[in-house]
């Protein structure tokens, strides 16, 4: 399978996670695909079937495995962290707190999103970060980018670069309205 690194620090069933699914986002392990038996794999790492359980259970809750009672555990059909982002009709907008959309001059920005939303067939969810990482902020937007239930992401409050990067990884299409990144080569609209 893999080695386990026990000097890092890393509890053991994290690093069963994230190895199961880099092998399953790269294509390693393709949809549908049965896995070994979790007795199986639990004496070939050499862990407790605790530990494997435990990495199984996170893989499911995220979509990446199934489990079917007397057919074992087999890596999902649909696995929403790999749909696309353009295959649903939901638009986030990403702002620090929602007690700025009393702000008139960001309730016009918004009026106007929505009236073009709703024209073309999409619906808006709006978020609020905080000011913390998007990934900690809010649960429920960490939760859409992961499941793939928004089609992209408007920004109207600035956003650290590093959250920028992580939803350029995953592919997230994003949108900055009045907040240019100069490191970062994203889409910008001024007004």
């Amino acid at each position: 399978m893999f080695d386990i690194n026990i000097i890092d620090g890393t509890p053991i069933y994290r690093q069963i996670r994230d190895h199961l699914k880099q092998q399953i986002v790269s294509g390693s392990l393709a949809r549908g695909t049965r896995l070994p038996p979790d007795q199986e794999v639990s004496k070939s790492l050499g862990v407790s079937i605790a530990t494997i359980k435990e990495a199984y259970d996170e893989l499911v809750r995220e979509g990446y495995l199934a489990r079917r009672p007397g057919r074992g555990t087999s890596v999902a059909v649909d696995i929403p962290a790999l749909r696309s982002f353009s295959a649903v009709r939901e638009i986030g907008i990403a702002f620090y707190d929602v007690f700025s959309i009393t702000n008139t001059y960001l309730a016009k920005i918004l009026n106007g999103i929505s009236e073009v939303a709703s024209e073309t067939g999409f619906s808006l969810s709006i978020f609020t970060f905080k000011g913390r990482s998007i990934y900690q902020g809010n649960d429920l937007l960490r939760e859409s980018l992961e499941r793939r239930s928004i089609s992209g992401l408007l920004l109207l409050s600035r956003m650290a670069e590093k959250d920028i990067r992580t939803l350029m990884e995953v592919g997230c299409p994003i949108v900055a309205v009045d907040n240019e990144y100069v490191n970062l080569d994203i889409p910008t609209v001024l007004t």
